[in-house]
């Protein structure tokens, strides 16, 4: 057999069995992938209070930054956080079980995420239009060639009330 490992969060109990070989379901299916998943909710719940320090750090680096390029990387930072972090699985892509606690608009924080890890990439592959828009957009707040007319400029306030809703959302999901 193996050793088992108990982590508990919020009055639940995981256990996690740490064995050589997967263990069967009675159905005689190997339980090998639900053994992984176990260990890696095990894993989130040692790492909670490490994950909502660094939340609490992005997020305050959003929120002082004034608005221009360094604003908008920092929301590139947040953005990458939150998408590496195992932490936030729950509430990332179409089939994730509280994907409808982010609000819809997080796909704005998305291309901004993208279009910094485009802005300096040379790229013979067709990025597709929003991607070129996001890219030429930051180009342009990047050289102070800021207006009105620059869809990303125009959304920073909305892109902070997002970011602090997000905050919000993922803040509480840790501290449960």
């Amino acid at each position: 057999m193996g050793t088992v490992q108990t982590c508990y969060r919020s009055g639940s109990l995981v256990q996690v069995l740490n064995a050589q070989k997967a263990p069967q379901s009675p159905l005689g299916v190997s339980n090998k992938r639900e053994l992984a998943y176990d260990a890696e909710a095990c894993n989130q719940m040692n790492n909670t209070p490490k994950a909502r320090e660094t939340l609490r750090r992005t997020f305050s680096k959003v929120k002082e930054t004034a608005a221009g390029f360094d604003f908008f990387v920092s929301i590139h930072d947040f953005v990458k956080f939150i998408e590496s972090d195992a932490s936030f699985v729950a509430f990332l892509g179409e089939k994730a079980e509280r994907a409808s606690e982010m609000p819809h608009k997080y796909f704005y924080l998305k291309q901004v995420y993208q279009g910094i890890e485009d802005i300096d990439r040379k790229s013979t592959v067709d990025l597709g239009h929003d991607r070129y828009v996001a890219i030429r957009e930051l180009a342009m707040i990047r050289r102070n060639d800021v207006s009105d007319n620059n869809a990303l400029w125009k959304r920073r306030e909305l892109f902070r009330k997002l970011i602090h809703e997000i905050y919000k959302t993922l803040d509480a999901h840790l501290a449960a």
